[in-house]
């Protein structure tokens, strides 16, 4: 019987070690767990507490992908935290399993040992004698450790005391205690386990708390990135439709430059012939003006009654009009010369108006002096639009080419920006949004306050409405008027006006005014206390 106890309790001893070993493992391994909880709860703090929430978006320069980054790094550390929590439950379970094979062992014990003690005959101070090597543990108050002390001392008084067996018994005895004393750590193991355990319970809601907090963040920051990414493709599309808007004005810009060359060209020549024709009908019509004066003279009458007798000085083709207008420029500005070089010679005094008429008439080609002036006016309106056209063809060139150098150093700020164009109109883009977010925000807490103000102006008319509705509206004045918000004006008029009659009313009664006196200096007085 010694040597089965022994042998049990050899095994006992061994796997009393081994959770002992196991334990002690355990608790630095859950202290070391507990300690990078505790830094990592610090850290997600921080980071929580600095990035400020996950509701806006604080990222300026590259917030979407550095965004990314922390959510994945707050993601793995999670995960950690589950392993590290599950790890910490299997200990928990392992360690209560073997806490209660050691129960289980020690129960077994002293079933064997109180079945294999005879009944207590001994002497008693024999049994005091041995009574000192059982100790109680105060701790473990469990009936099995109770009855497994009480059959070792039983079986320890039974047995002679210098005798092998009574040694053994008594190092078996002391091998107990010292189980005893490893099962009572190992108790007080699984109550600190037990506390970890309740402590990550309670942190377990705010941990999934802020599991939501961050895919949320993840969430906004995605939703972030998709935007960002249409903006960009959206500032792309802009500047490529921005470049073919800048191709077709070069386009339109050099046309325009080719049809004024032709224009101009045109308008040279033109004005090449019209000196040409100038100097040619200047020499065939200054001398024949000269001549003929004194005969213009002399027969007036007959000059003037056949006008078209004599070749005109200047003809004129009368299937091209334009080729006659210029001749009777020419013609004008000869017979002024030509008049300018009578008037040197001395043939001034004879020159009457009339005979300036009929040169003027005679030069043009004119057969009467409303066709003459008819052909003046004409050239002068033509003069006229010529200058105005010139003037808004320069006017137009002029912005032509503001508008070029406008395009000009759009396509160098586009050739110059490269890829950095699309994230500096991305930047400017978000903080635009930003603005008018705030802007909005602002907007809307002032509209709140407004209708915040808008509602208690409108029910306290409404209650001053209804106390004074017993009193009569005042005598000529419109009806009542509801209560609404167009009338709010008009409501506060008849109140007021309410009012007014009713204190007249009441200045005319002595006794009303006193009693009216006198309950306002009451409520005076309530007000005070």
């Amino acid at each position: 019987m010694a040597a089965q106890l022994q042998e049990r309790l050899a095994q006992l001893e061994a796997d009393t070690q081994a959770s002992q070993d196991q334990a002690q493992w355990t608790i630095k391994q859950n202290k070391n767990t507990l300690l990078a909880l505790k830094q990592e709860n610090k850290d997600l703090s921080a980071e929580v507490s600095r990035r400020g929430g996950s509701n806006e978006l604080q990222c300026k320069s590259g917030s979407a992908t550095d965004g990314g980054k922390v959510v994945e790094r707050l993601e793995r550390q999670v995960h950690e935290l589950r392993r590290g929590h599950d790890k910490i439950a299997k200990d928990k379970k392992t360690a209560l399993q073997k806490l209660d094979n050691l129960h289980d062992s020690l129960r077994d014990l002293a079933k064997v040992a109180a079945g294999a003690a005879p009944s207590p005959s001994g002497s008693g101070a024999h049994s005091h004698s041995y009574s000192h090597a059982v100790p109680v543990n105060a701790s473990t108050a469990s009936s099995a450790s109770a009855a497994t002390m009480a059959a070792i001392s039983a079986a320890a008084a039974a047995l002679p005391a210098n005798s092998p067996a009574a040694r053994e018994l008594r190092q078996l005895q002391n091998r107990l205690d010292k189980a005893t004393v490893k099962a009572d750590e190992a108790y007080s193991i699984r109550k600190t386990y037990e506390q970890v355990l309740e402590k990550l319970r309670v942190e377990e809601p705010l941990l999934e708390a802020r599991i939501r907090g961050l895919q949320e963040q993840r969430a906004t920051k995605q939703s972030a990135m998709q935007a960002a990414a249409l903006s960009g493709r959206e500032a792309h599309a802009a500047k490529e439709a921005a470049k073919q808007q800048l191709a077709a004005l070069a386009e339109e810009l050099a046309a325009g430059r080719a049809r004024r060359g032709r224009v101009l060209a045109e308008m040279r020549e033109k004005a090449a012939t019209l000196q040409q024709t100038n100097r040619t009908l200047m020499q065939r019509q200054f001398q024949p003006l000269v001549t003929s004066s004194s005969e213009a003279a002399a027969h007036p009458d007959s000059a003037a009654a056949s006008p078209a007798g004599k070749p005109s000085a200047a003809p004129t083709d009368p299937t091209n009009p334009t080729a006659a207008e210029e001749a009777d420029a020419l013609h004008a500005s000869s017979l002024s010369t030509a008049t300018a070089a009578a008037v040197e010679r001395g043939e001034g005094d004879d020159i009457t108006a009339r005979d300036l008429v009929v040169r003027l008439c005679r030069a043009t080609g004119a057969r009467r002096v409303s066709e003459l002036l008819a052909r003046l006016l004409t050239q002068q309106e033509s003069y006229a639009n010529l200058v105005s056209m010139r003037s808004a063809a320069t006017t137009q060139r002029l912005a032509l080419v503001q508008e070029l150098e406008v395009l000009r150093s759009h396509r160098e700020e586009l050739r110059g920006g490269g890829k950095m164009s699309t994230q500096r109109q991305l930047d400017a883009a978000q903080e635009e949004l930003r603005e008018a977010a705030a802007r909005a925000d602002a907007a809307a807490s002032s509209l709140e306050g407004l209708l915040k103000g808008w509602a208690d102006v409108r029910s306290g008319l409404e209650h001053l409405a209804a106390l004074v509705a017993p009193l009569p509206l005042p005598a000529g004045g419109q009806p009542a008027v509801p209560v609404e918000d167009e009338t709010l004006g008009d409501v506060l008029a008849q109140i007021e006006s309410r009012l007014h009659n009713a204190y007249k009313l009441i200045a005319t009664l002595p006794k009303a005014a006193e009693l009216l006196e006198a309950n306002y200096a009451a409520l005076r007085a309530d007000t005070g206390a």
